[in-house]
């Protein structure tokens, strides 16, 4: 349990679809309504799946910004480009 930014107990597992998409960033104080929340190797493959998808534009935002925003481009971004190279080499 947490409390959002009114107040109010939420559980966690209530603003997710099951996934790693969440959408109680704005419950906490952030302005982007909803995301992914899950491991860096989580993250990444998600990102991937997207991509093969055809998804060619992500906007990264994170909570807390700087924190996050610096372990995104430690540990997601140059994994998430290594599997983008594979896998356009492989198709």
């Amino acid at each position: 349990m947490w409390a959002d930014a009114a107040g109010k107990d939420r559980a966690f597992d209530e603003l997710t679809d099951g996934g790693l998409r969440w959408r109680g960033f704005q419950s906490v104080g952030a302005t982007t309504p909803g995301g992914l929340v899950g491991s860096f190797v989580e993250i990444t493959d998600a990102l991937a799946d997207y991509a093969a998808r055809g998804v060619t534009t992500f906007i990264f935002d994170s909570v807390p910004r700087l924190e996050e925003v610096h372990r995104l481009g430690e540990f997601v971004l140059p994994q998430f480009k290594i599997e983008i190279e594979t896998a356009g080499a492989s198709a």
